[in-house]
């Protein structure tokens, strides 16, 4: 019983085993993929009608011996073939492998199937049991099938091309101007395609927006790139498009393009002449025209292609030229529509003028005659002679403060007429050193081809660069002449107390130690420093401001300030801190002195005890009275109020003295917005009621029985002068 026991558990194990006894391998190339007995596998052609080969190993692992019926069979699509060595009967040991060669071959681009089948027979020794089967392996077949087309931005159609000898026809292009086809490489087919490389040939064709290849174009994908026609000398243009795939294929495709010099044709009517025809690239000569005269030409631009096309601007330029009844752009026309615009030559000088009109591509030279003077301009000096025209500048030498330089300037009619000259003049408000001399009498006229000369002169006020303006009629020129530079400052001397009190009004003066050569404006700045974290706004000069100008003359020593007086006050305000009076100058022209010998003043303002300035009963009843005080602390901050009741004679009060902290109030109204407008001020309002402990008949007045008030404020630097209140 023990034996026929491990038997049938033997029997049992080999039973279970021998289904998996049998491994399939597909071999394509260098790559091996294991596939389950029963399973299926997927080949890709790399294009319609090439042959693939692949091999389907089978490998016997059982314990027994492996017998194959008959040969292999193929059923299914033609285009999967066996090999020419198909194996015939074997008998496979454990071990041992048999290999049946396959053959694919697209014939279409869609998905076809065939299955492999070989029938076998098992036979397991130990246990004498013979079992029947079969290896069956699903075979799939792909192919891609690439097509390539193009589209152009005019009609967005798109165009397939022939894979052999395809033309890709370009539209007419204008000179200079860019065509672009949008290619498309579309893959129908049910496998991936490999594409290796794209190039073009032809000079006027490049490629643009090119993929990175190689690349794989996977099956219903597509890859795109552009192909720009962008020709630079007329006629046609021939180029080729080459794609090359990873199995040596070449698709070709020719292009063509013809260039034509625009797609517009041009015309121009002059007033009652009229219309002829101009090409791009062309002088357009427009009739000649007195100064301050006018004359328009209509131009006419008609679209002669078969398709739309747009015109994105249109510009014109040159003195003198101007565009009329311009259409807007960016303008779209019509097949074989036109449009019209104006040119408008009105000069403004005389002369020959010139100028540039672009519709769209195309460019047109503007020539015309302007009947009228035209003024040139040179001037002379110790450097040489030197081109001016209007808006130029006269350099004149360097030269010391107080010496005169000189240049003459040369006005030359150039015109064909004679050329009126109303003013000559160096137009200032405040001197500059810039004069004339040499002037003929005004107004004059200068000839055709002749020429006038006069002389300006500069001669420096102050040290540093000086500017003027020259006007010959309605032409100006600059002027610019220089003087050494000045010297250095000494000692400036600030006088003024060190320190002061809140609500003073300390005088200050400003000198120099030593004379100055030139005179000298300037500004004296007042900064705060503030300990109580807000500045008084009344702290300020007398004449208003923080800042105070001031001249000295030259040769002189004490400033004088903006109130006319040698001395300017200004008010200290209410907050602790420190004033820095600090000065700056300047020469008349605004030339900034800088000067080490410049030391700021600074008066200190000391943190001090409460000072009460008024005080006094502001409201009072018959029981009641309201004690207003106004003070200032230059702490900006209260600790504590004091405040002792003086009854008359006669008369007895409970509790005359009183103590109230004011930390907190205090706190309040120097940190809020309000009090910054006050500085250290306050106002403390003391609301006192009255009461009697003995009955007292109605309308008594309980209020006469206090003489008087007294009140102590306090802070962190002592307690106040206290101020005596009467009670009337």
């Amino acid at each position: 019983m023990k034996h026929l026991l491990q038997a049938a558990i033997l029997l049992s194990l080999v039973q279970a085993h021998a289904f998996s006894q049998v491994y399939v391998r597909v071999t394509k190339g260098s790559v091996t993929s294991a596939v389950n007995n029963g399973g299926s596998v997927t080949l890709n052609a790399p294009a319609l009608r090439e042959t693939v080969d692949f091999s389907v190993s089978v490998t016997y692992a059982g314990l027994g011996v492996l017998r194959f019926n008959g040969a292999p069979r193929l059923s299914g699509s033609s285009d999967f073939t066996a090999g020419e060595t198909v194996p015939a009967v074997a008998a496979l040991v454990s071990g041992q492998s048999v290999v049946i060669p396959v053959r694919f071959q697209a014939s279409t681009a869609r998905l076809t199937s065939a299955q492999l089948t070989w029938d076998f027979t098992e036979t397991l020794a130990q246990v004498q049991t013979t079992r029947a089967g079969a290896l069956v392996l699903g075979i799939n077949g792909t192919a891609p099938s690439l097509e390539l087309g193009y589209s152009f931005a005019l009609d967005g159609n798109f165009n397939p091309l022939s894979m052999q000898e395809g033309q890709l026809p370009f539209p007419l292009t204008p000179l200079n101007s860019i065509s672009t086809a949008g290619m498309i490489l579309l893959n129908r087919g049910t496998g991936p395609g490999q594409l290796e490389s794209i190039t073009v040939t032809g000079n006027a064709f490049s490629l643009a927006s090119l993929p990175i290849v190689p690349a794989t174009i996977d099956a219903g994908a597509l890859l795109r790139f552009q192909i720009r026609y962008q020709p630079r000398t007329d006629g046609t243009h021939q180029g080729v498009l080459t794609l090359r795939y990873a199995n040596g294929n070449v698709n070709q495709v020719t292009l063509r393009g013809e260039a034509l010099t625009s797609y517009l044709k041009y015309q121009i009517q002059m007033a009652s002449d009229s219309a002829t025809g101009i090409i791009p690239d062309s002088v357009i000569s427009l009739p000649s025209t007195a100064i301050g005269q006018r004359n328009v030409a209509t131009i006419r631009f008609t679209n002669a292609s078969p398709f739309d096309i747009t015109v994105p601007s249109v510009a014109i330029t040159g003195q003198g030229f101007a565009l009329v009844d311009v259409p807007f752009t960016p303008l779209t026309m019509a097949p074989y529509s036109s449009q019209f615009l104006g040119i408008v030559f009105a000069p403004t000088q005389g002369g020959i003028a010139t100028g540039r009109l672009r519709i769209g591509n195309d460019s047109f030279e503007l020539a015309g005659a302007a009947q009228g003077s035209q003024l040139q301009y040179r001037y002379s000096s110790k450097a040489g002679d030197v081109a001016l025209v209007p808006g130029a500048t006269v350099t004149f030498p360097n030269g010391a403060i107080g010496e005169v330089s000189s240049v003459t300037v040369t006005v030359t009619n150039s015109g064909n007429v004679a050329a009126p000259i109303m003013t000559i003049a160096v137009p200032s408000v405040t001197p500059t050193g810039f004069g004339l001399s040499g002037l003929p009498s005004l107004p004059f006229s200068i000839g055709p081809k002749e020429s006038i000369q006069f002389t300006v002169q500069f001669q420096s006020l102050t040290a540093g660069p000086t500017t003027g303006t020259l006007r010959i009629n309605s032409d100006q020129f600059g002027l610019f002449g220089t003087a050494d530079a000045l010297p250095g400052l000494t000692d400036v001397v600030i006088l003024g107390p060190s320190t002061v009190q809140a609500f003073e009004q300390p005088r200050i003066s400003l000198s120099l130690a030593k004379s100055y050569p030139v005179a000298l404006r300037g500004t004296l700045t007042l900064s705060v420093e503030s300990d109580g974290f807000a500045i008084d706004p009344s702290t300020q000069f007398s004449t208003g401001g923080r800042n105070v100008n001031f001249t000295i003359p030259a040769g002189s020593l004490r400033a004088t300030f903006a109130n006319g007086m040698q001395e300017i006050r200004f008010q200290s305000g209410s907050v602790a801190g420190a004033f820095v009076l600090t000065p700056t100058f300047f020469t008349a022209t605004g030339t900034s002195i800088a000067s080490d010998a410049v030391r700021p003043l600074r008066i200190a303002l000391a943190s001090g005890t409460p000072r009460m300035l008024s005080g006094g009963v502001s409201t009072r009843t018959l029981s009641s009275l309201t004690v207003e005080i106004i003070g200032v602390t230059t702490t900006r901050s209260l600790t504590r109020i004091n405040v002792k009741i003086k009854p008359r004679a006669g008369y007895q009060v409970a509790n005359t003295d009183y103590t109230q902290d004011l930390t907190g109030p205090s706190l309040l109204w120097f940190n809020s917005s309000a009090s910054s407008g006050y500085g250290g001020q306050f106002v403390a309002t003391l609301p006192l009621q009255f009461n009697s402990n003995v009955s007292v008949a109605a309308g008594t007045d309980l209020v006469q029985a206090i003489e008087s008030i007294t009140v102590t404020f306090l802070n962190e630097r002592g307690s106040s002068e206290p101020v005596n209140i009467p009670v009337l």
